[in-house]
């Protein structure tokens, strides 16, 4: 069971291997990438985490508050970074890999230690019709597009889903078990999306 204390300016390497392991080099803050400036971050008072620690000493979460200055009133509240963590052996499984995140997947999922046969997916989806669920979280102005299986008609749901509500913030989870998923990533981001996480485990297998 992890260890919750806080972060101490001796973490700062352990908290960038964190970073690479959850991002891959993909993280817009350059900084966590940096033990130097995490310290000096530290030191200033602009970085204020408290960080799960494993039985083995490596840091597999963390969460807290960072600022622009050291005098700032306000602080940013989302810094978070959680280590998949597996409650139980993992089933082997052959997940497909959108063609422009391959090179990222394939970087993050050994630290997973998932036992996966990469595919490529740069076909169409098999079926018409697709379904999914969509979770609606109002209080934090997020609405949630949760795929369960991809059709052809997927990127015309998302596009009524996109019309019809009123959210700040819109997450798409698809999954790596359907060949589709390339197709639709491609389709998904030419709309405004970006890619986020890879979520091992999530739902019956990986979602991206």
């Amino acid at each position: 069971m992890p260890t919750l204390r806080r972060l101490v300016p001796q973490d700062a390497d352990e908290l960038v291997s964190c970073f690479e392991r959850c991002y891959g080099r993909s993280c817009v803050d350059g900084d966590f990438y940096d033990a130097k400036k995490v310290r000096s971050r530290l030191a200033e008072g602009r970085l204020r985490l408290v960080v799960a620690v494993s039985e083995s000493g490596e840091i597999v979460g963390h969460m807290g508050l960072t600022a622009r200055s050291s005098d700032a009133r306000m602080a940013d509240a989302g810094n978070r970074v959680v280590v998949y963590q597996a409650f139980a052996p993992a089933p082997a499984r052959e997940v497909f890999l959108p063609v422009r995140h391959r090179p990222l997947l394939v970087r993050l999922y050994p630290a997973c230690d998932l036992e996966r046969t990469y595919r490529d997916s740069p076909v169409e989806p098999a079926g018409l019709r697709c379904e999914l669920e969509v979770v609606e979280f109002a209080r934090r102005g997020v609405l949630r597009i949760e795929v369960r299986s991809i059709g052809t008609d997927l990127v015309e749901r998302i596009r009524v889903v996109l019309e019809e509500a009123d959210a700040e913030l819109y997450q798409l989870d698809l999954p790596l078990s359907d060949a589709g998923v390339s197709w639709v990533v491609d389709a998904a981001e030419a709309k405004g999306f970006i890619y986020a996480a890879l979520l091992p485990e999530y739902l019956e297998g990986e979602v991206l």
